[in-house]
């Protein structure tokens, strides 16, 4: 178990980083929206990206049933590190103005629960962005262990661990109330002028992350 843990740990710290702009939703959703709403976010991010690591989870081991597991997992592994350099780099090169409140600012603070347990879900589930890393941390347990048990319970830490920055804002207004408002806006106004440098660096990182071993794996 030990060993797909540690092989996890890293997927799921950068899918933490990576989480930075859903954590901008639901800070916006904690401090302008019902508690309840802000609650109904946080499950369906979890709830999402549990649905989109299980099926990550599904599909490696079918496939690995039936093949030799190690020069495919290593080459999907390199084709998931490349598409989400792909993204980072779109979120680089396409960045927009800067501007100090934008649209989805707005929108996140009218959902209500039912709305915005959907949109978390979508996020955490078939968004690409985080589809791509919770395949790849699907690719990486399944690569440690063969066992389903032990899968199971890295990828439920996996799932854990990405979630801390989605569940932070609606925790703070549990624990601090309207003290939590100010820090969380300010984060939420630093996120909407620099997303697309921030979530750039981040993508490419993990992507080379991921990538690179993948591909000293399969060459080496």
């Amino acid at each position: 178990m030990n060993d797909a843990l540690i092989a996890v740990l890293p997927v799921a710290l950068g899918a933490l980083a990576a989480s930075i702009p859903v954590v901008a939703m639901a800070a916006v959703v904690a401090g302008s929206a019902a508690r309840s709403v802000a609650v109904a976010f946080t499950v369906g991010w979890v709830a999402g990206l549990l649905v989109a690591s299980g099926v990550g989870l599904l599909v490696f081991d079918v496939m690995a049933a039936d093949a030799d597991r190690a020069p495919w997992v290593h080459g999907l592994r390199a084709v998931l590190g490349f598409a989400l350099l792909a993204i980072a780099a779109r979120k680089l090169f396409t960045r927009g103005g800067g501007e100090a409140e934008p649209g989805w600012m707005r929108a996140m603070s009218s959902l209500t629960g039912a709305r915005a347990f959907v949109l978390a879900f979508a996020l955490g589930s078939v968004n690409p962005k985080n589809l791509v890393i919770a395949v790849s941390a699907a690719a990486v347990v399944v690569e440690a262990t063969p066992e389903i048990p032990t899968q199971v319970v890295a990828m439920v830490a996996f799932v854990a661990v990405a979630s801390l920055g989605v569940a932070t804002p609606v925790v703070a207004v549990t624990v601090a109330g309207e003290r939590a408002a100010e820090p969380m806006g300010r984060f939420v106004r630093w996120f909407g002028r620099h997303s697309g440098v921030v979530l750039g660096a981040v993508l490419a990182v993990i992507g080379i992350g991921i990538a690179v071993p993948a591909l000293m794996a399969l060459f080496g």
